[in-house]
Protein backbone atom coordinates (compact mmCIF):
# COMPACT_ATOMS: atom_id res chain seq x y z
CA UNK A 1 0.00 0.00 0.00
CA UNK A 2 0.99 3.37 0.11
CA UNK A 3 2.48 3.34 3.93
CA UNK A 4 4.93 0.81 2.13
CA UNK A 5 5.93 3.36 -0.95
CA UNK A 6 9.36 4.22 -0.43
CA UNK A 7 11.85 6.32 -2.24
CA UNK A 8 12.29 5.48 -5.78
CA UNK A 9 9.03 3.51 -6.10
CA UNK A 10 6.11 3.90 -8.62
CA UNK A 11 3.25 6.65 -6.92
CA UNK A 12 6.05 7.07 -3.72
CA UNK A 13 6.38 10.61 -2.60
CA UNK A 14 9.22 12.47 -2.71
CA UNK A 15 8.56 15.63 -1.63
CA UNK A 16 11.25 18.47 -2.88
CA UNK A 17 13.59 15.93 -4.95
CA UNK A 18 15.72 16.46 -7.50
CA UNK A 19 13.30 13.47 -9.33
CA UNK A 20 10.47 16.04 -9.25
CA UNK A 21 11.62 19.29 -9.85
CA UNK A 22 13.33 17.92 -12.93
CA UNK A 23 9.84 16.34 -14.07
CA UNK A 24 8.48 19.88 -13.64
CA UNK A 25 10.89 21.03 -16.32
CA UNK A 26 10.55 18.27 -18.39
CA UNK A 27 6.97 19.02 -18.40
CA UNK A 28 7.08 22.48 -20.06
CA UNK A 29 9.20 21.60 -22.51
CA UNK A 30 8.10 22.09 -26.62
CA UNK A 31 5.97 25.17 -27.69
CA UNK A 32 4.48 26.62 -24.78
CA UNK A 33 0.81 25.38 -24.98
CA UNK A 34 1.43 23.04 -27.91
CA UNK A 35 1.68 23.38 -31.54
CA UNK A 36 -1.48 25.86 -32.58
CA UNK A 37 -3.50 24.11 -34.90
CA UNK A 38 -4.46 25.73 -38.13
CA UNK A 39 -8.09 25.90 -37.10
CA UNK A 40 -6.36 28.48 -34.54
CA UNK A 41 -5.09 31.05 -37.63
CA UNK A 42 -6.67 34.12 -37.56
CA UNK A 43 -9.49 34.28 -39.99
CA UNK A 44 -9.06 38.00 -40.85
CA UNK A 45 -5.28 37.59 -41.45
CA UNK A 46 -3.93 37.09 -45.00
CA UNK A 47 -2.59 34.29 -46.26
CA UNK A 48 0.44 33.92 -48.71
CA UNK A 49 -0.22 31.58 -51.68
CA UNK A 50 2.78 30.08 -53.12
CA UNK A 51 2.87 28.55 -56.82
CA UNK A 52 6.23 26.82 -57.67
CA UNK A 53 8.68 29.47 -59.14
CA UNK A 54 7.24 32.22 -56.90
CA UNK A 55 9.32 33.68 -54.30
CA UNK A 56 9.15 31.70 -51.22
CA UNK A 57 11.06 34.31 -49.23
CA UNK A 58 9.12 37.52 -50.49
CA UNK A 59 6.41 36.00 -49.42
CA UNK A 60 7.33 34.97 -46.34
CA UNK A 61 8.56 38.75 -45.27
CA UNK A 62 5.11 40.05 -46.53
CA UNK A 63 3.91 37.37 -44.30
CA UNK A 64 6.10 39.11 -41.47
CA UNK A 65 4.35 42.53 -41.51
CA UNK A 66 1.28 41.38 -41.08
CA UNK A 67 1.66 38.53 -38.28
CA UNK A 68 1.71 39.93 -34.46
CA UNK A 69 3.18 37.84 -31.47
CA UNK A 70 1.80 38.98 -28.15
CA UNK A 71 3.31 39.35 -25.19
CA UNK A 72 2.21 36.22 -23.93
CA UNK A 73 3.44 34.43 -26.56
CA UNK A 74 0.21 34.12 -29.22
CA UNK A 75 0.14 34.48 -32.65
CA UNK A 76 -1.80 36.12 -34.99
CA UNK A 77 -2.02 35.80 -39.28
CA UNK A 78 1.28 35.60 -41.34
CA UNK A 79 0.56 31.85 -42.88
CA UNK A 80 2.72 31.30 -45.97
CA UNK A 81 0.89 27.97 -47.94
CA UNK A 82 3.01 26.39 -50.80
CA UNK A 83 0.97 24.58 -53.63
CA UNK A 84 1.43 21.58 -54.30
CA UNK A 85 4.17 20.54 -56.68
CA UNK A 86 7.71 21.91 -56.53
CA UNK A 87 9.58 24.36 -55.40
CA UNK A 88 13.30 24.63 -56.14
CA UNK A 89 15.11 26.60 -53.49
CA UNK A 90 18.41 28.17 -54.13
CA UNK A 91 19.25 30.15 -51.64
CA UNK A 92 18.50 30.01 -47.66
CA UNK A 93 15.24 30.77 -46.42
CA UNK A 94 14.92 33.14 -43.17
CA UNK A 95 12.29 32.74 -41.39
CA UNK A 96 9.98 35.56 -39.67
CA UNK A 97 8.07 35.64 -36.15
CA UNK A 98 4.56 34.87 -36.52
CA UNK A 99 4.95 32.65 -39.83
CA UNK A 100 3.75 29.57 -40.89
CA UNK A 101 5.13 28.09 -44.12
CA UNK A 102 2.56 25.39 -44.48
CA UNK A 103 2.40 23.20 -47.30
CA UNK A 104 -0.75 21.71 -49.20
CA UNK A 105 0.19 18.43 -48.41
CA UNK A 106 3.18 16.54 -46.97
CA UNK A 107 3.33 14.34 -49.76
CA UNK A 108 3.11 16.76 -52.55
CA UNK A 109 4.32 20.21 -51.53
CA UNK A 110 7.99 19.51 -52.20
CA UNK A 111 11.19 22.24 -51.14
CA UNK A 112 13.69 20.90 -53.63
CA UNK A 113 17.00 22.21 -52.33
CA UNK A 114 19.63 23.11 -54.72
CA UNK A 115 22.26 24.86 -52.71
CA UNK A 116 26.06 24.53 -52.50
CA UNK A 117 28.36 24.83 -49.65
CA UNK A 118 31.77 24.27 -48.89
CA UNK A 119 32.80 23.62 -45.30
CA UNK A 120 34.67 26.41 -43.81
CA UNK A 121 36.03 24.21 -40.75
CA UNK A 122 40.04 23.55 -41.13
CA UNK A 123 39.68 21.05 -38.62
CA UNK A 124 36.85 19.07 -39.99
CA UNK A 125 36.78 15.26 -39.01
CA UNK A 126 39.21 16.16 -35.70
CA UNK A 127 37.32 15.96 -32.47
CA UNK A 128 40.88 16.13 -30.80
CA UNK A 129 41.28 19.89 -31.75
CA UNK A 130 38.32 20.87 -29.87
CA UNK A 131 39.12 19.90 -26.51
CA UNK A 132 40.21 23.12 -25.74
CA UNK A 133 37.65 25.53 -26.89
CA UNK A 134 35.57 27.47 -24.97
CA UNK A 135 31.60 26.96 -25.29
CA UNK A 136 31.08 29.45 -28.37
CA UNK A 137 34.09 28.02 -30.38
CA UNK A 138 33.11 24.53 -29.77
CA UNK A 139 29.38 25.64 -31.40
CA UNK A 140 31.38 27.22 -34.46
CA UNK A 141 33.69 24.25 -34.47
CA UNK A 142 30.78 21.62 -34.68
CA UNK A 143 28.33 22.53 -37.36
CA UNK A 144 28.80 25.95 -38.36
CA UNK A 145 30.29 25.12 -41.32
CA UNK A 146 27.05 24.70 -43.35
CA UNK A 147 24.23 26.41 -44.60
CA UNK A 148 21.22 26.01 -44.46
CA UNK A 149 17.43 25.49 -46.29
CA UNK A 150 15.63 27.28 -43.64
CA UNK A 151 16.72 29.48 -40.66
CA UNK A 152 15.04 29.88 -37.65
CA UNK A 153 17.29 33.25 -36.58
CA UNK A 154 18.18 34.30 -32.46
CA UNK A 155 15.12 36.34 -32.55
CA UNK A 156 12.79 34.47 -34.38
CA UNK A 157 9.79 33.13 -31.80
CA UNK A 158 6.02 31.75 -33.08
CA UNK A 159 7.18 30.38 -35.99
CA UNK A 160 6.72 26.80 -38.01
CA UNK A 161 7.10 24.41 -41.04
CA UNK A 162 4.24 22.39 -41.86
CA UNK A 163 2.74 19.72 -43.75
CA UNK A 164 5.37 19.98 -46.54
CA UNK A 165 8.62 18.21 -47.51
CA UNK A 166 12.26 19.36 -47.59
CA UNK A 167 14.55 17.27 -50.34
CA UNK A 168 18.40 17.86 -51.11
CA UNK A 169 18.84 17.73 -55.05
CA UNK A 170 22.13 19.66 -55.41
CA UNK A 171 24.10 16.44 -55.23
CA UNK A 172 26.06 15.55 -59.56
CA UNK A 173 23.28 13.42 -61.28
CA UNK A 174 22.94 10.09 -60.08
CA UNK A 175 24.37 10.05 -57.12
CA UNK A 176 22.92 9.40 -54.43
CA UNK A 177 23.96 9.28 -50.15
CA UNK A 178 26.05 6.13 -49.83
CA UNK A 179 24.10 3.77 -47.11
CA UNK A 180 22.92 0.12 -47.34
CA UNK A 181 19.53 -0.93 -48.40
CA UNK A 182 18.50 -3.66 -46.19
CA UNK A 183 18.49 -3.64 -42.37
CA UNK A 184 20.77 -6.68 -42.14
CA UNK A 185 23.53 -5.66 -44.35
CA UNK A 186 27.39 -5.52 -43.41
CA UNK A 187 28.64 -2.67 -41.33
CA UNK A 188 30.93 -0.71 -44.32
CA UNK A 189 32.87 2.43 -43.53
CA UNK A 190 32.19 4.30 -46.90
CA UNK A 191 28.46 4.94 -45.28
CA UNK A 192 30.39 7.26 -42.82
CA UNK A 193 32.68 9.36 -45.13
CA UNK A 194 32.46 12.86 -46.11
CA UNK A 195 32.53 14.45 -49.42
CA UNK A 196 30.69 11.50 -50.73
CA UNK A 197 30.99 10.81 -54.77
CA UNK A 198 34.59 13.51 -54.88
CA UNK A 199 31.93 16.39 -54.00
CA UNK A 200 33.17 18.65 -51.62
CA UNK A 201 30.43 21.25 -51.53
CA UNK A 202 27.42 19.33 -49.89
CA UNK A 203 27.52 20.40 -46.43
CA UNK A 204 24.05 22.21 -46.61
CA UNK A 205 21.83 21.57 -43.64
CA UNK A 206 17.72 20.89 -43.81
CA UNK A 207 16.20 23.41 -40.84
CA UNK A 208 18.09 25.11 -38.59
CA UNK A 209 16.64 26.61 -35.28
CA UNK A 210 18.42 28.96 -33.21
CA UNK A 211 15.01 30.81 -31.51
CA UNK A 212 12.21 29.93 -29.19
CA UNK A 213 8.62 28.66 -29.59
CA UNK A 214 8.96 27.76 -32.71
CA UNK A 215 8.09 24.29 -34.31
CA UNK A 216 8.37 21.56 -37.41
CA UNK A 217 5.25 19.94 -37.69
CA UNK A 218 4.37 16.54 -40.29
CA UNK A 219 7.24 17.35 -42.60
CA UNK A 220 9.74 15.12 -43.98
CA UNK A 221 13.18 16.27 -44.03
CA UNK A 222 14.84 13.86 -46.81
CA UNK A 223 18.27 13.36 -48.17
CA UNK A 224 20.04 16.47 -46.51
CA UNK A 225 23.60 17.78 -47.43
CA UNK A 226 24.62 17.05 -44.19
CA UNK A 227 22.77 17.62 -40.87
CA UNK A 228 18.95 17.34 -41.07
CA UNK A 229 17.85 19.18 -38.30
CA UNK A 230 20.18 21.37 -36.11
CA UNK A 231 18.28 23.01 -32.49
CA UNK A 232 21.41 25.18 -31.68
CA UNK A 233 22.82 26.30 -27.78
CA UNK A 234 20.49 29.29 -27.57
CA UNK A 235 16.99 27.29 -28.86
CA UNK A 236 14.37 27.31 -26.48
CA UNK A 237 11.06 25.35 -26.12
CA UNK A 238 10.92 24.60 -29.73
CA UNK A 239 8.68 21.31 -30.83
CA UNK A 240 9.72 18.85 -33.36
CA UNK A 241 6.93 16.73 -33.87
CA UNK A 242 5.90 13.89 -36.64
CA UNK A 243 8.62 14.37 -39.05
CA UNK A 244 10.64 11.75 -40.98
CA UNK A 245 14.33 12.31 -41.17
CA UNK A 246 16.12 9.97 -43.83
CA UNK A 247 19.26 9.78 -44.91
CA UNK A 248 22.13 12.47 -46.05
CA UNK A 249 24.86 12.62 -47.81
CA UNK A 250 28.06 13.83 -45.55
CA UNK A 251 27.89 11.18 -42.77
CA UNK A 252 31.75 11.60 -41.49
CA UNK A 253 33.52 12.70 -38.69
CA UNK A 254 33.47 16.27 -37.76
CA UNK A 255 30.03 17.22 -36.72
CA UNK A 256 28.24 15.48 -39.99
CA UNK A 257 24.85 13.62 -40.40
CA UNK A 258 23.63 14.62 -37.49
CA UNK A 259 20.21 15.27 -35.79
CA UNK A 260 21.84 17.68 -33.32
CA UNK A 261 20.05 18.78 -29.97
CA UNK A 262 22.04 21.42 -28.28
CA UNK A 263 19.63 23.85 -26.77
CA UNK A 264 17.32 23.44 -23.56
CA UNK A 265 13.41 22.34 -23.62
CA UNK A 266 13.43 21.13 -26.60
CA UNK A 267 10.48 18.36 -27.39
CA UNK A 268 11.45 15.67 -30.34
CA UNK A 269 8.30 13.81 -30.21
CA UNK A 270 6.76 10.56 -32.53
CA UNK A 271 9.38 11.08 -35.69
CA UNK A 272 11.24 8.76 -37.36
CA UNK A 273 15.12 8.99 -37.97
CA UNK A 274 17.20 7.05 -40.41
CA UNK A 275 20.49 6.73 -42.54
CA UNK A 276 21.76 9.23 -40.54
CA UNK A 277 25.11 9.49 -38.60
CA UNK A 278 23.63 10.11 -35.23
CA UNK A 279 20.81 11.42 -33.56
CA UNK A 280 23.22 13.74 -31.09
CA UNK A 281 22.33 15.72 -28.05
CA UNK A 282 25.68 17.75 -27.27
CA UNK A 283 27.25 21.48 -26.46
CA UNK A 284 25.40 21.73 -23.25
CA UNK A 285 21.57 20.56 -24.36
CA UNK A 286 20.08 19.93 -21.11
CA UNK A 287 16.21 19.34 -20.34
CA UNK A 288 15.18 17.88 -23.90
CA UNK A 289 12.40 15.46 -24.02
CA UNK A 290 12.73 12.80 -26.59
CA UNK A 291 9.58 10.91 -26.46
CA UNK A 292 7.81 8.21 -28.87
CA UNK A 293 9.94 8.10 -31.44
CA UNK A 294 11.40 5.58 -33.91
CA UNK A 295 15.10 5.40 -34.28
CA UNK A 296 17.01 3.54 -36.95
CA UNK A 297 20.08 5.23 -35.95
CA UNK A 298 21.98 5.92 -31.50
CA UNK A 299 21.34 7.96 -29.64
CA UNK A 300 24.29 9.48 -28.92
CA UNK A 301 25.01 12.02 -25.69
CA UNK A 302 28.18 13.52 -27.57
CA UNK A 303 30.87 16.07 -26.22
CA UNK A 304 30.00 18.17 -23.41
CA UNK A 305 25.87 17.78 -23.49
CA UNK A 306 24.64 19.60 -20.04
CA UNK A 307 23.29 16.45 -18.75
CA UNK A 308 19.34 15.73 -17.42
CA UNK A 309 18.07 15.12 -20.54
CA UNK A 310 14.87 12.53 -20.26
CA UNK A 311 15.02 10.01 -23.66
CA UNK A 312 11.56 8.02 -22.79
CA UNK A 313 9.30 5.17 -24.97
CA UNK A 314 11.56 5.38 -27.78
CA UNK A 315 11.88 2.41 -30.11
CA UNK A 316 15.79 1.87 -31.37
CA UNK A 317 16.22 -0.64 -34.00
CA UNK A 318 19.94 -0.56 -35.20
CA UNK A 319 20.82 -2.03 -39.01
CA UNK A 320 23.49 -4.04 -39.10
CA UNK A 321 25.44 -1.81 -41.31
CA UNK A 322 25.47 1.15 -38.16
CA UNK A 323 28.61 0.45 -35.89
CA UNK A 324 27.24 2.54 -33.13
CA UNK A 325 24.59 0.53 -30.76
CA UNK A 326 21.54 1.89 -29.26
CA UNK A 327 23.06 4.19 -26.97
CA UNK A 328 26.96 5.92 -27.65
CA UNK A 329 28.93 8.46 -26.37
CA UNK A 330 31.06 10.75 -28.78
CA UNK A 331 33.53 12.79 -27.69
CA UNK A 332 34.04 11.54 -23.98
CA UNK A 333 37.17 13.06 -23.38
CA UNK A 334 35.31 16.86 -23.20
CA UNK A 335 32.99 15.69 -20.44
CA UNK A 336 29.08 14.13 -19.81
CA UNK A 337 26.63 14.90 -17.51
CA UNK A 338 23.99 12.17 -16.05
Amino acid sequence: GAAGRGRGDFGGKQPGSWVEAKCRIFAKAGVDGGIPSPSSDDPLSPVMYVDPGEDIQKAIDRAAATATVSGNGGRSGGVVLLRNGVHVLRKPIRMASGVVLRGESRERARVSVDMHCRSNRSNRGSEKKGRNLDSKQQEQQEGLGSSAAFEFGREVTRAGLEHLTVCYDGAHAGASPLDKPSFHSRYGHKCFVNNPHGQDDLYVCGVVIHGRQNWLDDCCVLRMGTNPIVLHAGSRHNTIRNVLVDRCYNKGAGGNGYFDVRGESNLIVNCTVRRIRHFVLQLQARYNVVFGNRFEVDVNFHQRDGGSNLIENNNISIPCWHSWGPFATGGGRDGHQP
